[in-house]
Parts: structure tokens; sequence; C-alpha cells
């Protein structure tokens, strides 16, 4: 799933948790569990940084 804002880490994770669970359902696949970690960085002078995220499936 793909999410941008500016929020917490406890946030966006939630929010993507989330966004997996309803496709999931839409699709049709039965879910038992979806596990997820995440970190949080604050940005400082005219920074950038960058994220990304995998999902595996079996």
């Amino acid at each position: 799933m793909e999410y941008s804002g500016v929020c917490s880490k406890e946030e966006a994770e939630s929010k993507v948790r989330e966004m997996a669970r309803e496709a999931m359902i839409n699709h049709g696949i039965l879910c038992k569990e979806i596990l997820s970690s995440s970190i949080e960085k604050i940005v400082q002078d005219n920074r950038y940084a960058a994220v990304i995220s995998a999902i595996a499936f079996w």
C-alpha cells in the first residue's frame, strides 16, 4: 500500500495496515495476520529521507 503524510510512525503504520487489510478483503484473500515494522526519522536542514517497504505472500 502507498501512503504519504505528515504524522507519527504509529499513525502511518496504522493507516497502511488498515489499507492492506481492506485490500485483502476486497480481493477475497483470507489473511491470518499482517506483520509490520516501522521507523521514524525527523528530517532537518532541508535534507531528504526515503522509505522502502516490501510485502511477501506465502
